[in-house]
């Protein structure tokens, strides 16, 4: 089937369910692909986002580490499908010997790793077609945001600049849910360290 490269665009958080989201955009930014993540994986990706070094590997580290040391590559990462709302995606891996392995993996799994090793990310075509937003507006957020908020149907949102901002005039449409504030002496792993224990 189809395949397009996708690159992730950003972490957000689910203004309704509070839950970390990662956005994947392709290279044209036609197509972009929310996806619920976990907490640990959403620290996972924010730290080989920023480039942040840990003191003992992490379970995402470590996978890197185990292919250089064997002399594996992985070739590529594949969100394949969406089952019931579950999305489904590969790891595509390089023997020393240049044999290849498919291996099932939660796409965010596979995204932490991907960026690790500076491995390419694809999505099929029929995933983008079922499940990806159209047409986003990539200037909200601001590219200097963190963190950004999922309303209805995946639309980005910025946190307000103050109390005194402009009503959005489709905002009591909108399902209402409360929005995590990052305090200002948080970085962003912090922020989603810590996301589980804020309450809703």
């Amino acid at each position: 089937m189809a395949i397009r490269q996708m690159q992730v665009y950003k972490l957000g958080i689910d203004l309704i369910a509070h839950d970390p989201v990662v956005i994947l955009t392709d290279e044209e930014r036609t197509h972009s692909l929310p996806i619920t993540i976990g907490v640990f994986e959403a620290t996972a990706i924010a730290l080989a986002l920023e480039g942040t070094e840990v003191p003992r590997p992490t379970s995402h580290d470590l996978i890197k580490n185990i292919l250089e040391n064997l002399q594996a590559t992985l070739k590529e990462v594949v969100i394949t499908e969406v089952v019931r709302g579950t999305f489904y995606a590969k790891l595509v891996l390089l023997s020393a010997a240049g044999e290849e392995t498919e291996i099932d993996a939660r796409p965010s799994d596979c995204i932490a790793i991907a960026l690790r090793t500076g491995s390419p990310i694809y999505a099929e075509e029929a995933v983008l077609d079922a499940e990806s937003i159209k047409g986003m507006n990539f200037d909200t957020p601001s590219s200097d945001d963190d963190v950004f908020y999922l309303g209805r149907g995946g639309i980005p949102r910025k946190r307000p600049e103050s109390e005194d901002a402009e009503e959005d005039p489709e905002e009591e449409e909108r399902p209402q849910g409360e929005r995590i504030e990052i305090p200002d002496d948080k970085s962003i792993d912090e922020f989603l360290q810590n996301l589980d224990s804020e309450e809703p």
